[in-house]
């Protein structure tokens, strides 16, 4: 593993992308933004913005797959999205398994939730670069 750069880490989904940030050498990972897909489509720009200003060298998409570990529709669209930034970029893209990442992430927007009410809705706007930074946290302990 490359231990000088970043690592971005995706949560792919049809309305809203998830973005975070990981460093591989504390293996640590943190939310950067959610971008939102809707009717205009995903919006490529900014992340190709983002891919630039961080200089990852390796991007990790996550992939909902089945709880038997099955290719859902999801995960086959996730696939094509990381293929496509692969392809953007000349970057290479892993897949983590992200199974319940974005309930994971609901949890931590709970716990949240005792620190007022700024600070909850703020992590809720989150939810999906808070699931990123999960599936980074996979990667990490799944690559160390």
């Amino acid at each position: 593993m490359v231990r000088n750069k970043h690592i971005l880490g995706f949560d792919y989904g049809k309305s809203r992308i998830g973005i975070a940030v990981g460093n591989p050498i504390t293996c640590t990972a943190r939310p950067l933004m959610t971008l939102h897909s809707g009717k205009s489509g995903i919006p490529w720009l900014r992340i190709d913005e983002c891919i630039k200003q961080w200089g990852p060298h390796l991007l990790i998409v996550g992939l909902p797959l089945a709880p038997g570990g099955e290719e859902t529709e999801m995960a086959r669209e996730a696939r094509k999205f990381g293929a496509r930034l692969a392809a953007q970029n000349s970057i290479d893209v892993a897949y983590v398994n992200e199974y319940l990442s974005s309930r994971a992430a609901d949890r931590i927007i709970a716990e949240g939730a005792d620190k007022g009410k700024k600070i909850r809705q703020r992590h809720r706007s989150m939810r999906d670069s808070i699931a990123a930074a999960l599936i980074l946290d996979t990667y990490f302990s799944d690559n160390t």
